[in-house]
């Protein structure tokens, strides 16, 4: 089974405040940041979340189908046939203009970081 780590994509979304080098998403900003795109993380690892809450982690050729949500202000991931749930603060970094350009998970009880960038929306 694979291991999900966190993601990098080029994104439109704004957060408010203009500058931004990194900020903690809330619910809405994140969900408005991660629907619909995929994300490349530092390792090469693809991550596509789509608007419905599934999401397809790819490392190569290999890939494994999971669930996304949102709870209160954490990502939570979910990967069967697991039933356990990693939740996550989601913190965005930027190009200066307040855009999204890519995103680091921070795991809630070990610290750990994932980080990444869009590639691309669909």
């Amino acid at each position: 089974m694979l291991e999900v780590e966190a993601a990098k994509m080029a994104t439109t979304i704004t957060v408010s405040g203009g500058c931004m080098s990194t900020t903690i998403l809330d619910a809405r900003e994140m969900r408005a940041a991660i629907s619909d795109r995929i994300l490349r993380y530092d390792d090469g690892a693809e991550q596509r979340f789509h608007a419905d809450g599934s999401t397809e982690y790819r490392v190569g050729d290999e890939v494994q189908p999971g669930r996304w949500e949102i709870e209160g202000d954490d990502y939570v991931s979910l990967w069967p046939p697991s039933s356990h749930r990693d939740l996550y603060q989601v913190q965005a970094t930027g190009d200066g203009s307040g855009a999204i350009t890519g995103l680091t998970f921070i795991h809630r009880r070990s610290g750990d970081r994932f980080s990444g960038h869009f590639i691309s929306h669909w």
